[in-house]
């Protein structure tokens, strides 16, 4: 008998140790506007998830006191993230509760905020994700909307005086088809927040989106009401083919505090960054780490554990992966991060300078070459036409683009307008316009189907020159219907254009 109350007070004693702990309990933890409040001042929540309790101390006998501590001081972190299965909850809850409270208090006594998720994957009262076995056993991702509800109502008693507790009350909810709408989840979401209210739980709730807890969009136009209200984002690589970042984050993060509460990834692909052309291509882990600095995002990354994927372990808690050591680091040195982002933000402006000086050049290249095509022209199509026609068919060019040719296509663009042919480039703007001089010329609109009256309406477009030899007669013929017409002489390049087609297009009225 002796013996077995020895036993029992061995087993006793590190519950009785903890709960002797120094609980942060005074620290009050808010929400206002889109920040995380502690003693008057926003304070962001970065650390990592370690997966569920049971787990931890059944199977895999961890100290939480020294893991906590090592979280803590070691990793840099302010929070951690602790998941309750449902199927523990529903078959090993005596047990189980033992075990979630016993992790909460080793936590708490390292000074780390603790988030309590409540991991159901599935659709409450609906279908949901079996588990590893694919058998309906007690460790399951239940979605049991009932259990939820009576986690919830014990959550809100045991939790309601430490502030420092953030209920995240509902993992991931998705259905089969993962077409669950915000509309279909918003009513269970609302009662059990109301379930936490009611019972004296002022704690901060985490809501979450729906699509694996991606998609955040439904809240924007239709959110829940109350206070201390903030958002869960879970962010991974193959999620923004469904729907990119901004969009499934939808600029909540200016009116919630958002906490990305899972993230990570141990594909090799996904690591390391590179600035091409001064412009920022980043791969998953990297382009996710800048987001959550630019947007000053809260987050816990999944998972610190050897064996729940993404693992930061790859032995027994003794040797980090790649992935482990990026999330450390990241973790101890965030400004890092900010650091490479404004290098990178230079790298960026420097490589525009450097793109728009070598447009300036090319520009003055242009000028120059322009000014020499006036003068003298550029071959002997254009040096036939004078210098007055050349400048004419610059300005031509530019009616029709909207500035003078910029680079070598809108060069050789010009080169072919001085030789009577079309240019390349098209011009939707300047040919709708020129149909419009086509049936003020002619009285008609132009034929689709009649070679001469598109061949004019191109003229009339560019100010295209005729490629055959001059013939004055023809041009004294259509100066004297250009004044029956318009009751005026000519006196503008668009009126010589129109009397070049007038004389050599071949059009019939």
């Amino acid at each position: 008998m002796l013996k077995n109350k020895i036993k029992f007070l061995w087993l006793i004693m590190p519950l009785c140790f903890l709960a002797a702990l120094p609980v942060q309990a005074a620290e009050v933890l808010t929400v206002e506007g889109n920040n995380f409040m502690l003693n008057g001042q926003p304070v962001l929540l970065r650390g990592v998830a370690v997966g569920s309790p049971h787990e931890r101390i059944l199977n895999f006998k961890r100290s939480s006191q020294a893991d906590y501590r090592a979280i803590k001081t070691g990793w840099a972190a302010n929070v951690v993230r602790l998941s309750v299965h449902p199927g523990v909850f529903l078959y090993d809850w005596g047990r189980g509760r033992g075990l979630l409270e016993t992790e909460v208090a080793a936590a708490r006594a390292q000074g780390l905020f603790v988030i309590i998720d409540w991991h159901a994957i599935g659709q409450p009262d609906g279908w949901y994700k079996l588990n590893s076995s694919g058998k309906n056993q007690y460790y399951s991702y239940n979605s049991d909307f009932n259990a939820a509800k009576d986690f919830w109502l014990y959550a809100a008693n045991q939790y309601q005086n430490d502030r420092g507790v953030i209920f995240e009350i509902w993992n991931e909810p998705v259905n089969k088809n993962n077409d669950l709408s915000w509309a279909q989840v918003k009513p269970y979401l609302t009662e059990l927040t109301g379930i936490i209210r009611q019972n004296g739980g002022q704690n901060i709730i985490l809501l979450p989106g729906v699509w694996w807890t991606y998609d955040l969009r439904g809240m924007k136009n239709d959110p829940i009401g109350g206070e201390n209200l903030a958002l869960a984002w879970h962010v991974y690589d193959t999620f923004d083919q469904y729907l990119d970042w901004p969009a499934a984050l939808a600029d909540l993060d200016k009116s919630y505090p958002v906490v990305i509460t899972e993230w990570g990834s141990n594909d090799d692909e996904d690591f390391g960054y590179s600035v091409i052309s001064g412009l920022n291509y980043y791969n998953y882990l990297e382009a996710l780490k800048n987001l959550i600095v630019r947007r000053k995002l809260s987050y816990t990354a999944w998972c610190w554990h050897p064996t729940w994927l993404p693992n930061m372990f790859s032995d027994n808690w003794q040797v980090l992966s790649d992935y482990g050591l990026l999330v450390k680091d990241f973790l101890n040195f965030p400004e890092k991060v900010q650091a490479r982002i404004s290098e990178d933000e230079k790298k960026k402006q420097q490589a525009e300078s450097d793109r728009a000086t070598a447009r300036t050049v090319k520009a003055s290249e242009f000028k120059l070459r322009l000014k020499d095509f006036i003068d003298h022209g550029a071959d002997e199509s254009s040096i036939k036409l004078g210098k007055n026609e050349r400048r004419s068919l610059v300005d031509n060019f530019v009616s029709a683009f909207g500035h003078e040719p910029i680079n070598e296509n809108e060069w050789q663009d010009l080169m072919l307008m001085a030789n009577g042919a079309w240019p390349y480039r098209k011009s939707q703007a300047a040919e709708s316009q020129a149909k419009k001089d086509f049936l003020k010329i002619f009285r008609r609109p132009p034929d689709a189907l009649s070679s001469a009256d598109m061949n004019s309406v191109r003229m009339l477009a560019y100010g295209l020159r005729p490629r055959a030899v001059r013939d004055l007669k023809k041009e004294k013929t259509a100066i004297a219907n250009f004044k029956k017409i318009f009751k005026r002489q000519p006196r503008s390049e668009e009126d010589w254009n129109f009397i070049r087609v007038m004389a050599y297009s071949g059009v019939k009225k």
